[in-house]
């Protein structure tokens, strides 16, 4: 058995169980020339030898004599044009020499489709051998050598001696022959060569490509890509089709990569053809095995989980519920229960994704009906009103913003909007992405540290309510700082708040004389805090007396369902001076409330109206109108409030104030607490009037955004596409719509 092995097509120069193999495998296969160059003329043809006068006429002797000495090649010899029989027939030619009628009887013997020769490889045209003794290279170069000689002697025509000795001298197809012929599948596959695109066009499209989609694409399609890229600057360079896919193969292949050059070729044939990649066809029946694609499993587990509370999906529980509920609801019997792993991929397949919670728009909730029906038919209305009142801020020259004063009517006052909140900020916050080397890890606190609480007012006059003097030295601050806890101050409530709300009117009134002020507050429990005597139905019993607080007397209202009560005075207090209860005040109203309860426990349905004797009177109008005492406060001094949606962050500008604050905040050293102290005052102040304009104008598209009926996603894409006024552009609009209508 040979140490060592020639690369190649040559079989013949493998061991002899490999021709042995090689052997049986070919037997029953037909010659190739039987196929492809049998009969007519043309470039292709081959010629038979065997046919000519000369070699018929050579005696089995002769023939046997040469067949027995030292084996010669045969081997195809192609002519441009044909040649017609007198050529081969010439009388005037030589003499038949014996080296001339060994090639014959060779070509002969080689024709015999049971001659050992013939079944010996399917190169074993060109290299006929002893299955025995293999033939060496220096012998198959001499035979090669002095064949040519022997077909030039014969031939006579010049293009058929050039095209002889071409194949004579490579013994085998040559790289030219097989881009020729590459070539040649190119034009005759697929479209005309003329709707074929030049490869300068197809890789300004393989870039553009790359650069659209390349959030959509895998890793194998960038891959191809890039590849096809290369080959099509190799091709314009100059480079043959061969050279090029061999360059682009050993760039990207460890070793030549012959192969991997073919699959080049192919490639970028096909693109040249067909403009797009290949289909891929991996995966095969693997992806059709999951239980999801069964559209009873998909629906119920979609059903699943929207049923769940938001934020309680995980893959955990996915699974569990698969596996114990669903699949033996639906008579499903695994091989083996689904994964954690799998419920995980199942969860991404239904588009549900892991998400880092961040503050924005709030989504659950924004939709809800009670909350829409308040931002359409309450706030947006008066914000209208209200805004034709106010000056505007927009861009005049592209970076700076103008002020536009409003167009205002001899009795009326120009209102400046003033947005309140309340923040904290605790002393050991730190920013939560950092720049480490590899094991490197920051030692901080476990605990958030003490509490910074702030109460603050912005406007897009002076950015914060401050009172300053000429210089722009701060002299009254409308700003409430506190720090709860233990050891510290009280936490914040609404004697608190009220307080600073004289404060804050004060300010106001010393900043902006002969203005009004309109004061906008998120719907927080503690905003909407009633007076001490304030009509609440969840705090009265069931019977007169017990202990229960004495709410304030009240009047009938004029929805009340017995004409001739609306309007009627109605004391909160029987004979006895005991307060009156629940059945007693429905009963002078004059419901009938006998049978019905006077609480629901725990609590009472949303929907419900009537469920019980408290939600049938919370819902009176002078039960549920009631004016809270910030409310009381602000109308007092001849100032407007009204209170913003709830679960709308978004239309209060103040939210984007805090976060350009803490941003900066988490940034500081604070070792100690006053140093805590420190940063937040400082950041605070530090906010440009500008800025705090821009955050305004951003809330007001917001608002106009609503107006024109977007909502969710659809409203903050076009509040970020808009970013001059304070209203969304027709543009954007019409963006929205087209999208919307596809």
């Amino acid at each position: 058995r040979p140490k060592e092995y020639i690369k190649g097509p040559d079989v013949m120069s493998k061991s002899t169980r490999t021709q042995e193999r090689y052997r049986k495998a070919f037997s029953n296969q037909s010659k190739l020339d039987s196929f492809l160059y049998s009969g007519g003329s043309g470039s292709g043809n081959i010629i038979d030898l065997t046919s000519s006068p000369d070699a018929s006429d050579l005696d089995n002797d002769s023939r046997s004599s040469v067949s027995s000495s030292e084996p010669v090649s045969t081997i195809p010899q192609r002519r441009k044009a044909s040649r017609s029989p007198e050529v081969d027939s010439d009388p005037s030619d030589p003499p038949t020499t014996d080296t001339e009628q060994s090639l014959s009887a060779h070509s002969a013997h080689s024709a015999d489709p049971t001659s050992p020769m013939h079944s010996a490889s399917p190169t074993s045209d060109h290299y006929p051998s002893n299955p025995q003794s293999p033939l060496t290279s220096s012998h198959r170069s001499s035979t090669h050598e002095s064949d040519k000689n022997m077909l030039l002697d014969h031939e006579t025509d010049p293009a058929v001696e050039k095209e002889v000795e071409i194949e004579i001298t490579h013994g085998v197809m040559m790289e030219n022959d097989i881009e020729d012929l590459e070539d040649e599948l190119d034009e005759n596959v697929g479209k005309l060569p003329s709707d074929i695109r030049p490869w300068d066009e197809l890789r300004d499209q393989l870039k553009n490509d790359l650069k659209m989609k390349k959030n959509r694409l895998s890793l194998s399609e960038v891959n191809k890509m890039m590849i096809l890229v290369n080959f099509a600057n190799l091709r314009l360079k100059g480079e043959s089709r061969m050279q090029a896919s061999e360059i682009v193969a050993k760039a990207w292949h460890n070793n030549e990569g012959k192969w991997f050059a073919r699959r080049i070729r192919d490639l970028a044939r096909h693109y040249q053809v067909f403009e797009q990649l290949p289909k891929e066809h991996r995966g095969g029946s693997r992806v059709n095995r999951s239980w999801l694609h069964r559209e009873e499993v998909r629906s119920k587990i979609s059903e699943y989980l929207r049923n769940l509370p938001t934020g309680k999906v995980t893959p955990r529980i996915l699974c569990h519920h698969i596996n114990t509920i669903l699949f033996p609801e639906l008579g499903i019997k695994p091989k083996s229960p689904i994964s954690i792993r799998t419920a995980r991929r199942w969860l991404i397949n239904l588009g549900w994704t892991y998400t880092v919670v961040k503050k924005g728009v709030y989504m659950d909730g924004h939709e809800r009906a009670d909350v829409v029906q308040y931002r359409h038919e309450t706030f947006l209305p008066l914000m209208k009103k209200y805004e034709e009142r106010m000056a505007c801020y927009e861009l005049d020259d592209g970076k700076n913003l103008k002020k536009i004063p409003p167009k205002l009517e001899s009795n009326e006052k120009e209102l400046i909007p003033l947005f309140h909140d309340e923040s904290a900020f605790h002393h050991n916050d730190h920013v939560t992405s950092l720049w480490l080397k590899t094991g490197q890890q920051p030692l901080r606190k476990k605990g958030r540290g003490r509490l910074i609480h702030v109460s603050e007012f912005i406007n897009p006059e002076t950015g914060r309510l401050t009172y300053t003097d000429e210089n722009g030295k701060i002299i009254k601050d409308a700003r409430k700082i506190i720090y709860p806890g233990s050891n510290g101050d009280p936490w914040w409530d609404t004697d608190q708040l009220l307080n600073q709300m004289e404060t804050a009117i004060e300010v106001f009134e010393l900043q902006f004389p002969g203005k009004q002020a309109l004061f906008v507050f998120d719907n927080s429990s503690a905003h909407g805090s009633l007076p001490p005597d304030a009509l609440k139905a969840f705090e009265m019993n069931k019977t007169d007396g017990g202990k229960q607080r004495r709410q304030k007397n009240t009047f009938i209202p004029t929805s009340n369902p017995n004409p001739a009560l609306r309007g009627k005075f109605q004391s909160m207090v029987n004979d006895a001076g005991q307060p009156k209860g629940l059945e007693n005040v429905l009963k002078e109203r004059g419901f009938n409330v006998s049978g019905v309860r006077a609480k629901c426990k725990p609590v009472c349905p949303i929907e419900s109206q009537g469920c019980c004797m408290a939600r049938i009177l919370s819902h009176e109008d002078d039960f549920r109108n009631q004016v809270s005492q910030l409310e009381t406060l602000i109308k007092s001094r001849n100032h407007e409030i009204i209170f913003l949606p709830k679960f709308h962050c978004e239309l209060n500008p103040i939210e984007m104030y805090w976060g350009w604050v803490k941003y900066r905040y988490r940034e500081e050293d604070k070792v100690k607490f006053d140093d805590a102290k420190q940063a937040a005052v400082k950041w605070l102040d530090a906010c440009p009037t500008e800025t705090i304009c821009r955050f305004i104008n951003r809330s007001f598209r917001y608002m106009d955004a609503y107006r024109k009926g977007l909502t969710g996603k659809a409203a903050e894409w076009a509040v970020k596409r808009h970013k001059q006024h304070r209203t969304i552009s027709q543009r954007a609009m019409m963006s929205v719509d087209a999208v919307l209508n596809t």
